[in-house]
């Protein structure tokens, strides 16, 4: 996940570290999750939603596995940003396109 947000966020590791434990904290402290997503999604073009869909199916796959419980976060999340299923399906399309390519 750090990778991602380095990458993504152009972060050095220590800084992406720290957004991740921020992150963690104030959902820990604020479990009003839904209703910010929900803010957020008002907020973000069909580009944006696409991304962010795509870093959700990275930060899935991180770790080698796919639980059903991160993918049921993960459409609880897309659900709430208000993401159409088309920018769903070019996500996972571009997931697809860039860890198995040639396939």
């Amino acid at each position: 996940m750090i990778e991602l947000i380095e990458q993504h966020f152009h972060l050095q590791g220590a800084e992406s570290l720290e957004l991740i434990r921020r992150a963690m904290c104030e959902l820990a402290e604020k479990p009003t999750l839904p209703a910010l997503l929900t803010d957020l999604g008002l907020t973000l073009s069909d580009g944006d939603k696409e991304d962010i869909a795509l870093m959700g199916l990275k930060v899935i796959a991180a770790d080698g596995r796919r639980e059903v419980e991160e993918m049921e976060l993960f459409n609880a999340a897309m659900e709430a940003i208000d993401i159409p299923p088309e920018n769903l399906h070019r996500a996972f399309d571009r997931y697809f396109s860039e860890t198995m390519p040639g396939k």
